[in-house]
């Protein structure tokens, strides 16, 4: 619940995310639309997994902590 955890439930993914978004910047074609909103919902997909494991294992703490932070994009989503 510190550092990048403090802002978003998977930084590694918010990472990724953010790169991808450049490239498709960068490419400026729907290709890099639509790879970036095929990677985007992947991540997202991964993660709402991820979640059901974390769930179990750290039960209330963790409902807790969804409350307060975002799955991947900090103060929005």
């Amino acid at each position: 619940m510190t550092g990048p955890y403090k802002y978003v439930r998977h930084p590694i993914y918010s990472g990724i995310i953010l790169v991808i978004l450049g490239i498709a910047i960068y490419l400026g074609n729907i290709a890099g639309l639509l790879l970036f909103l095929a990677f985007f919902f992947g991540a997202y997909y991964k993660a709402i997994k991820e979640e059901k494991l974390l769930l179990k294992h750290f039960s209330e703490k963790y409902i807790e902590y969804k409350k307060h932070v975002r799955v991947l994009i900090p103060f929005v989503f």
